[in-house]
C-alpha cells in the first residue's frame, strides 16, 4: 500500500490562542465555550431488515459559554435593561494567534440567545464562573478560508 504524504500543516491551537466577540465584544476572562450544530436524521425503511435511506431533518445550534463572573458583571451591565436573557447576538470564535504567525480559523455563530444564567460557588472555589448555555440561528465554520 502507498504511503499518503500528509499535504497540509496541521495546527493544534490551545486555549490561549482562542479569542471570543460577543456582539462586537471582545469577552476576555473565558473559561470554556462549547457550540454544536447539529441535524435530525432518520432511517427510513421499506421491504427488508436494512434502511434504504437517510431522511436528513431540521438543524439546530447549541452551546454553552462560560466565563468569569467579572466578565460576566461587565456583560450584564452592558446589556440593555441589564439583561443577558435579552440579548439578541453575534459571536465569532477565532482560533489562532496572528503574532506567531498563525492561520486565523473564524467560525461565525448567528443569532445567539441565553437560555439561562448559571451562578454558584463552593467552599473549595477561589473564584466564580458563570455559564450561559444558549441557542442559536447558525454557524458559519471556517468563514474566513477559500472554499
Amino acid at each position: 500500500m502507498p504511503k499518503v504524504e500528509q499535504t497540509f500543516d496541521a495546527k493544534e491551537y490551545d486555549f490561549h490562542d482562542i479569542t471570543l466577540l460577543v456582539g462586537g465584544q471582545k469577552i476576555d476572562d473565558i473559561t470554556n465555550i462549547e457550540y454544536t450544530k447539529s441535524q435530525t436524521k432518520t432511517a427510513i425503511y421499506g421491504k427488508g431488515r436494512d434502511p434504504k435511506a437517510i431522511q436528513r431533518g431540521q438543524r439546530s445550534v447549541s452551546g454553552t459559554i462560560s466565563m468569569l463572573q467579572s466578565a460576566y458583571e461587565t456583560m450584564q451591565a452592558l446589556a440593555p435593561n441589564h439583561e443577558i436573557l435579552d440579548l439578541h447576538v453575534d459571536a465569532t470564535v477565532c482560533y489562532g494567534n496572528p503574532a506567531k504567525g498563525d492561520l486565523l480559523i473564524m467560525d461565525l455563530i448567528h443569532g445567539i440567545e441565553f437560555t439561562e444564567i448559571k451562578k454558584g460557588m463552593s467552599n473549595t472555589d477561589d473564584n466564580m464562573t458563570v455559564e450561559l448555555p444558549f441557542v442559536a440561528l447558525s454557524i458559519e465554520h471556517q468563514k474566513n478560508l477559500p472554499n
